[in-house]
C-alpha cells in the first residue's frame, strides 16, 4: 500500500470520495477522530464525511503519535479522519494522491500544531487586553511601566511596534523610560523604527537612553542602526545629553558609532561645551581627544 496524504482543503471532494469508497466497498480500516471515535452506523459516517477535508492514508505498520492527530484537528477546527487502510482496493482511487514520506506527514502535523498554538496565543492575548487591543496609548503605558507581557500581547494581536500614544510618544521611547531592555529588544526585532521621536519635543529612544545613562540599551539601539546624530526639537543630540550628564562610557559608544562632537544645538552649545559647563572633566577630555571606531581613545 502506498502512502498518500491529502492536506489541502481544496481536496475536500477527493477526500469524501475516498472515504465513501471505503464505506461502500466495506474496506477494513481503523480510524481516529479528534472529537470521538468512528462509529459503525452509516448515519454517523455520512455526518463525518460531510465535514472531512483532510485525509491521511498509511500502511498498517505506520505509527502516528496521538498528539499529532489532535494537533492537526485543533489547528483546522474540524474532525480529521485518519484511516489506516488494510486492503489494496484503493490503489486506483489513490493514484492521484501525492505520495509523501512518513516524516513529511509528521512535519505537516507539527506545522499545524504550531499554527494552532499561535492562534491560541492571540486569542488569549485578546482576552487579557479586555477589548483594548487597539488602544495605542494603553500599549505605550504598558511599555512605560515595563510590563513586558502586556506589550507582547499587543504585538500578538497586531499592534504596530511603531505605535504612538495620543501624545505622540512611541512604544520604543516608553520602553526606554522604564529601562526595560527586554521590551526594547523585542520592539526592535519586531521592526520598530530605532529613530522614532516623540511628537512634542522630538526626543528619540537613543537620546532618552543616553541622558539616563543606560549603557546596555544604548548599545542595543546602536546595533539596530539608531542615528547618533539625530536631533531633538531643540537640536540636541544623544552625545550632548550624555556629555552633560557625564556618562563617559556612553560617550565612547556614541563617538564610535559616528557621533559628531562638533554639532551645536539651538543655544549654540556643543557636546564639549556641555561637558565643560557641568564640570564633567572625564567626558570633556574624552571629547577633546576623540575616539577610534572601536571606542578606544585616539592618542
Amino acid at each position: 500500500m502506498h502512502v498518500g496524504f491529502l492536506a489541502d482543503p481544496t481536496h475536500s471532494e477527493t477526500v469524501r470520495a475516498i472515504m465513501r469508497s471505503i464505506r461502500d466497498y466495506a474496506i477494513q480500516f481503523t480510524g481516529i477522530s479528534v472529537a470521538d471515535g468512528w462509529a459503525d452506523s452509516d448515519e454517523t459516517m455520512n455526518a463525518l464525511l460531510d465535514r472531512a477535508t483532510h485525509l491521511v492514508l498509511l500502511p498498517r505498520s505506520a505509527q502516528i503519535a496521538p498528539w499529532m492527530v489532535y494537533a492537526a484537528g485543533f489547528a483546522s477546527g474540524r474532525r480529521i479522519p485518519l484511516a489506516i487502510v488494510t486492503e489494496d482496493a484503493l490503489d486506483g482511487i489513490l493514484s492521484s494522491a501525492t505520495p509523501l514520506r512518513a516524516d513529511a506527514v509528521e512535519m505537516y502535523l507539527v506545522s499545524e500544531r504550531a499554527s494552532w498554538e499561535q492562534r491560541h496565543r492571540i486569542d488569549l492575548a485578546r482576552t487579557r487586553l479586555r477589548g483594548r487591543d487597539r488602544d495605542a496609548s494603553a500599549a505605550v503605558a504598558a511599555a512605560a511601566r515595563g510590563d513586558e507581557e502586556t506589550v507582547e500581547d499587543y504585538l500578538l494581536v497586531g499592534m504596530s511596534p511603531d505605535a504612538r500614544s495620543e501624545r505622540g510618544v512611541p512604544l520604543l521611547v516608553g520602553a526606554v523610560r522604564s529601562r526595560a531592555e527586554g521590551i526594547v529588544q523585542r520592539l526592535l526585532v519586531a521592526g520598530a523604527d530605532p529613530n522614532a521621536a516623540c511628537g512634542h519635543d522630538g526626543t528619540s529612544a537613543l537620546c532618552e537612553a543616553a541622558s539616563m545613562g543606560l549603557d546596555t540599551i544604548v548599545g542595543i539601539l546602536l546595533a539596530h542602526n539608531a542615528d547618533p546624530n539625530r536631533r531633538t526639537a531643540s537640536d540636541q543630540t544623544a552625545l550632548m545629553l550624555a556629555s552633560s550628564q557625564g556618562h563617559a562610557s556612553i560617550v565612547r559608544h556614541l563617538i564610535a558609532a559616528g557621533g559628531d562632537a562638533d554639532l551645536r544645538d539651538s543655544l549654540g552649545m556643543s557636546a564639549r561645551e556641555y561637558a565643560r559647563l557641568f564640570g564633567k572633566g572625564e567626558v570633556e577630555d574624552l571629547l577633546a581627544r576623540g575616539a577610534s571606531t572601536d571606542g578606544s581613545l585616539v592618542s
